[in-house]
């Protein structure tokens, strides 16, 4: 059963505050995103919350359960007022959740979660066809309340894996939450906001420009007046010391530690003595060691941002391809193009114009992939042509002291070179774009509603099943000659997409399936894994899996020039070179290891196993339990008269604790004990405390894979209230 609210237009200014943080184009991605939790429990209504209230467009919430008086002392959002005994509670929770925000569409839907994913309406999903085509309907999926032992998460999990719409597994336990991203296969960031893209950052002083240096020399302190030189912008006279300290060494740039001394003392000599205060050359003087000591490589991409540009994708001589394996239709992705058909509302006109004319969802998610691989080839096409091996000038400029002339030429300056080199990247953009049609699987506009289009690649359409065209296309059944949807850009995406260059980011996940393990593949429900290393197999790839699945190889570190010299081991690169670390991608296609090994050596000290570690494997371990007994260790089910033995559930979860401790490669430690016991009294109880806690950071990881902005966890938050910690680590 469906409920709808409608959604009334409405302006965005109430949000003036957020888009301080994220920007407008960050709201517009939040605006036209949709978002499915499952399970209407106290830490789903809280990651909604924290969705709703700064305006996500859509939201749908799945719970086939009805309200009873244990929810009203669960969960906030369920009243006797508001939600009777016996309401849908996927109904009451989404009207409490519109009071909230009007602007917000909300969907109830009063179904298990088991049924919407294993029937398409007409019978058994075998084929996964109808799962994802559920999942492929919205921007991100959220899931409360469920673990392991879950059969249908798993199922949801191989969904979203499949189809490319990232999953978030978020719940509360006690004293205790977890919160578990997957994004399959990789994340891509636009702006890292950590600093790395800081305008002030980016002034290029050891690598000028001939403008750059031009505007430096023709400024002549001596001719100057006292308040003119005292408002000599610090660039300026950081660039003038520098000229001078390069004409007396030979060309070379201070960076020994006496050099910057020396340094130092050059700067420092251009002040006017008869002038107490110069506070720009203090600005220049404090400058000096981090800018001046830069040799040469003012820029040159990070490790991060070299870990972007050598990705397979990012290559300017890729040609993508738009369809399936072997140009026809796979049945699978016909079935559940088919399924999403009959299932899915509408996109929105928002959601159509932000994403290329694609549906929010799995189509979106690798529009907006091969938009941003489009963008990082012709940036790496610049950075090995034009750039000379650095980034393009961001164009920002922090603020200093200056008088407002000399800051408007400087920016000026600064500006019309960001422009230069974004045009030249455009360029390159437009070069590239026609051998880079979208990879998704079908494309919905008002025109081909109800129809599926396969987006074609080198040609419009001579694929097998089609006539004439070009040799790669997607011809399909009776020769579709459609012509293929190109990734999207435009001038004004390429100018931000350079602007925040130094802050892209890609991030490759584990599946959920890799961390549980080869007994969890199989899984409790029967149905075989879909994947295997972490990318799907060549039988699910023959089954009609979108191309975003299983066209992304990892980094490799081997890319010649500045990549190699920079993509080799260190922040954002990974481990030992091969990726896998934050802002970085693996080594190779195989499914990337565990870091909970790693994670457990650089914590443990002379108390034992750190909190999160020992937290993390009696918290699987009390899942195994429910996966075999259909409750958790030391829950009473309601209305049974009988007792739970406590110690007996003890005893029983240590068994499965030392068998996962053994599967993720930790060690015995004496605090597991004190960790089972205390998830054993715990019950798997939700108090809304905690779930608002955990709510509160789910919602903030939607929030980084939505916007693409903020680099989001890699992969598994551990919440530990008792102790007050919180740790990330890659499970």
């Amino acid at each position: 059963m469906e409920t709808t609210s409608a959604k009334p237009g409405g302006p965005t200014d109430r949000y003036d505050r957020q888009i301080r943080l994220w920007g407008e184009a960050g709201q517009r991605r939040l605006e036209a995103a949709s978002v499915c939790v499952v399970t209407a429990s106290a830490t789903g209504t809280e990651t909604l919350k924290n969705l709703v209230l700064p305006g996500v467009g859509a939201f749908t919430l799945v719970d086939g359960g009805t309200v009873s008086v244990r929810d009203y002392g669960a969960n906030f959002f369920l009243t006797p007022d508001a939600a009777a005994v016996g309401t849908p509670r996927a109904t009451a929770a989404v009207a409490a959740l519109g009071e909230l925000n009007e602007a917000a569409a909300g969907t109830a839907l009063s179904d298990d979660l088991s049924t919407l994913l294993t029937a398409d309406g007409e019978g058994p999903d075998a084929d996964g066809a109808a799962a994802a085509a559920f999942v492929s309907a919205y921007t991100v999926v959220v899931a409360t309340q469920m673990g392991e032992g879950h059969p249908a998460l798993r199922r949801l999990a191989r969904a979203c894996w499949v189809t490319g719409v990232p999953l978030v597994v978020a719940r509360s336990f006690g004293l205790y939450g977890t919160v578990r991203v997957v994004a399959s296969p990789e994340a891509t960031v636009l702006n890292a906001r950590d600093g790395s893209a800081d305008g002030g950052a980016d002034l290029r002083l050891t690598a000028p420009w001939p403008a750059l240096s031009a505007l430096a020399a023709a400024t002549d302190l001596d001719a100057l007046d006292d308040a003119a030189h005292a408002h000599v912008p610090a660039v300026v006279l950081l660039l003038k010391a520098l000229a001078s300290w390069a004409a007396a060494h030979g060309g070379g740039i201070p960076s020994s530690m006496a050099e910057r001394g020396a340094f130092k003392k050059r700067l420092a000599g251009l002040r006017r003595p008869s002038l107490r205060d110069e506070d720009n050359f203090d600005e220049a003087a404090r400058a000096a060691n981090i800018r001046a000591a830069a040799d040469g490589a003012a820029g040159a991409p990070s490790p991060a941002v070299a870990a972007v540009l050598g990705h397979p994708r990012a290559d300017p001589g890729r040609t993508e391809r738009g369809g399936p394996a072997g140009g026809a239709r796979a049945p699978a992705a016909a079935a559940a193009a088919a399924a999403s058909t009959r299932r899915q509302r509408p996109p929105s006109a928002d959601a159509a114009a932000l994403h290329g004319g694609w549906a929010s969802g799995a189509d979106a998610a690798a529009a907006d992939a091969s938009s941003f691989w489009l963008h990082a080839a012709a940036l790496r096409s610049f950075v090995e042509t034009a750039g000379g091996g650095r980034l393009p000038v961001a164009g920002a400029l922090p603020d200093m002291t200056s008088d407002t002339g000399s800051y408007v030429a400087l920016q000026t300056v600064y500006a019309e070179r960001a422009a230069a080199d974004a045009a030249a990247v455009a360029a390159a953009a437009a070069e590239l774009a026609p051998r880079r049609p979208v990879a998704a699987t079908r494309r919905r506009s008002p025109s081909s509603r109800g129809r599926s289009v396969d987006a074609g690649y080198e040609g419009a359409g001579g694929g097998e099943g089609g006539g004439g065209g070009g040799g790669g296309g997607s011809g399909g059944s009776g020769g579709d000659t459609t012509p293929p949807v190109l990734a999207a850009w435009d001038e004004a995406s390429v100018k931000d997409f350079c602007r925040h260059a130094a802050a892209v980011r890609v991030i490759r996940y584990r599946s959920l399936d890799d961390e549980w393990g080869p007994a969890a593949r199989g899984g409790a429900d029967g149905a075989a894994s879909p994947t295997d290393g972490g990318a799907p197999t060549a039988a699910a790839v023959e089954g009609g899996l979108p191309p975003a699945a299983y066209t992304s190889a990892g980094y490799t570190g081997t890319v010649g020039g500045v990549f190699a010299a920079n993509g080799g081991g260190g922040d954002g690169c990974g481990r030992d070179g091969g990726g896998g670390g934050d802002g970085g991608v693996g080594g190779d296609g195989a499914a990337l290891p565990s870091g909970l090994p790693a994670h457990y050596e650089a914590n443990a000290g002379d108390g034992g196993a750190p909190s999160a570690a020992s937290l993390y494997v009696a918290l699987r371990a009390a899942d195994r339990f429910y996966g075999h007994h259909g409750r958790y260790p030391g829950e009473t089910i309601y209305g049974e008269p009988d007792g739970v033995d406590v110690d007996g559930d003890a005893a029983l979860v240590r068994d499965l604790a030392a068998g996962v401790r053994a599967e993720v490669g930790l060690p015995p430690a004496a605090s597991d004990d004190g960790d089972v016991v205390e998830v054993v009294r715990a019950a798997a109880a939700e108090l809304h405390p905690v779930a608002a806690l955990v709510g509160g950071l789910a919602a903030q990881e939607v929030m980084k894979l939505v916007t693409k902005q903020f680099v989001p966890v890699n992969n598994t938050v551990v919440v530990n209230l008792v102790a007050g910690t919180t740790e990330s680590f890659e499970a």
